[in-house]
Formats: structure tokens, sequence, C-alpha cells
């Protein structure tokens, strides 16, 4: 059973929470990815779309709300340890199978009403995509990738577990009103033997 914490964050909570993957748990060295591990590390548009074409897809919200910025976090926003972000940790899944785990981060002013990304703390149970891909004024960076050590939150989860392979993730900043969030998905192990995954392009 996942643990979820859906309210205003406490630091006891960083347990749980998953910092941007790509610095806290990236392994000294990434080979090569694959052609179809390198398609899906640099696939543009909505990740859960595709997901949705593999069977019933779900969200479930591991965390949400504010914390104060961890190094790696403040690294990849641009601006000071400490800082109050608005923090979105999820789990995709398909077929109630756990396949990507999504971490999103902006400052906490930039979700005020009125701001760049007000409508973030009211997205509930729908996948950020409702927001990202309708608005033409939201621009998006190119991709990094690498791959990680399975983050602690995810040995949590029982999605991982300190023995697991490394994984590979990924991260891009969308910009919108010149307020940044980092959006950072971590593929899990299920997702590459999904038997469905070959047909989709």
């Amino acid at each position: 059973m996942i643990e979820k914490t859906v309210e205003t964050g406490r630091q006891s909570d960083r347990a749980q929470h998953m910092p941007s993957p790509l610095i806290s748990y990236a392994c000294a060295e990434t080979p090569q990815p694959s052609a179809q591990q390198h398609y899906w590390l640099t696939r543009s548009g909505a990740l859960t779309e595709a997901l949705c074409q593999l069977g019933e897809f779900s969200l479930d919200v591991v965390y949400e709300g504010r914390l104060e910025a961890c190094e790696e976090d403040a690294q990849l926003l641009a601006t000071t340890a400490h800082t109050s972000l608005w923090v979105r940790d999820v789990l995709l899944l398909v077929d109630r199978q756990p396949l990507v785990y999504a971490h999103s981060v902006t400052p906490s002013i930039a979700t005020a009403q009125g701001h760049g990304w007000g409508a973030l703390r009211a997205q509930g149970q729908q996948p950020l995509a409702t927001v990202l891909y309708h608005d033409p004024c939201i621009q998006r960076s190119a991709f990094e990738w690498q791959q990680v050590q399975p983050p602690r939150a995810l040995n949590h989860m029982h999605c991982a577990d300190k023995n697991s392979a490394p994984l590979w993730a990924r991260h891009s900043c969308f910009m919108r009103e010149t307020q940044p969030l980092v959006v950072a998905e971590t593929f899990l192990e299920a997702f590459w033997h999904h038997p469905g995954l070959a047909t989709l392009r």
C-alpha cells in the first residue's frame, strides 16, 4: 500500500519526498541508452497520453504541498536553498502497475492565485498534462537525462529497493510568465518491460 501525504508540507515528510533525481541520485557514469530508451527520454508531448494507450491509466498523488527548497531543487530552479516551493510527487500507473514516478516543483509564490502556475493547486488526481499542453504561453526546455540510483522515495513505496538496477530519468523546465516549473520523470523498470511499449511511437 502506498503511503500518501497531500497537505501543506512538513520537513518530516522529506524522507517520502524525492528531490529532482538527476542531481540527487545521479550515477557516476551513465551508459548510452538503447534506441528505445533514447526515444522515451527525449519524446516530446504528454507522457500521460502515451501511457493511456497502454491500458487503464491512473495517478496516485504521493506528496503535494509546500517544502523548503533542498539544494538540488534550488539549483534546477535557479533559486536559493530554503526558498518555499510547491512540490507535487505522483506515481503514474497503468492497470494499477506503477510505471513512472514524476516530481514537479516550482516556487510557492508561482502557485498563488493569479500567478503563472496558480492552477497547479487544484489538479488533484488530474495529470499536469491538462495544464501544460493546452496553453500557447507555456514554453518547454530541452530534456536532460541520466541514469540514477533508485531514490529512497521509491524504496518507501516498494517500487524499487537498494539492490535495484539504476533507473533512467529525465527532466525539463516549463516556463509561464517567467516562472519556472521543473518536471522530472523517473522510468521504473516495469515501464521498459510493458508488453505494449514497442508498439507506441
